[in-house]
């Protein structure tokens, strides 16, 4: 917030005379932070506790830091470097179907993600990351492994449906939630 006023009343504080505190290079790299902050992390982090939502918001914040890139091709690369090593787990397989339980994703790309759930079908035992039934205290268990991030896509236009796989229909199973109102 300090850096914010600072930017923004940095004109007036020139006017008034008074001493500034940085030199045109601060100020510059402040400049450009405040512009990171303002365009992009802050509409991301103030939604971001918005479970339902969060493919959506993830998917937006990877378009945002592509756009970024004629901005500033620096904060961009580093953003998309942090961005594909440890924040795309709600955009993978399994997860990516509680956008459809999100206000602010759009009806049509609901009916894409639907459509594309039905057509793997729910009839059938998946998932990649799950290893071999075992047995465990005399009852047959599932183990499923650790989600394989996916690529952050490289342009914008990528769309929640995209993520949708095989795995997404897993979603489902473990939480046994009924399905039928994804044929409406």
């Amino acid at each position: 917030i300090y850096a914010i006023k600072i930017i923004v009343l940095e004109p007036q504080i020139r006017e008034s005379g008074v001493r500034v505190w940085a030199n045109e290079r601060q100020l510059m790299g402040l400049r450009k932070f405040v512009e990171f902050v303002v365009h992009l992390y802050v509409p991301w982090w103030l939604q971001c506790s918005i479970s339902a939502a969060a493919p959506l918001l993830d998917l937006e914040l990877i378009n945002a830091f592509i756009d970024y890139k004629s901005v500033n091709p620096t904060i961009s690369k580093a953003g998309l470097n942090s961005i594909s090593k440890k924040h795309t787990w709600y955009l993978c397989e399994e997860l990516v179907p509680l956008a459809l339980y999100s206000d602010m994703v759009t009806v049509e790309d609901k009916e894409m993600i639907a459509d594309r759930l039905l057509q793997l079908g729910f009839d059938r035992d998946c998932c990649k990351n799950r290893d071999v039934r075992q047995e465990k205290e005399g009852a047959l268990a599932t183990v499923y492994g650790k989600s394989k991030l996916p690529e952050v896509p490289k342009v914008t236009g990528s769309r929640l449906v995209d993520s949708v796989g095989e795995d997404s229909v897993m979603f489902f199973n473990i939480l046994k939630l009924n399905t039928s109102f994804l044929e409406k």
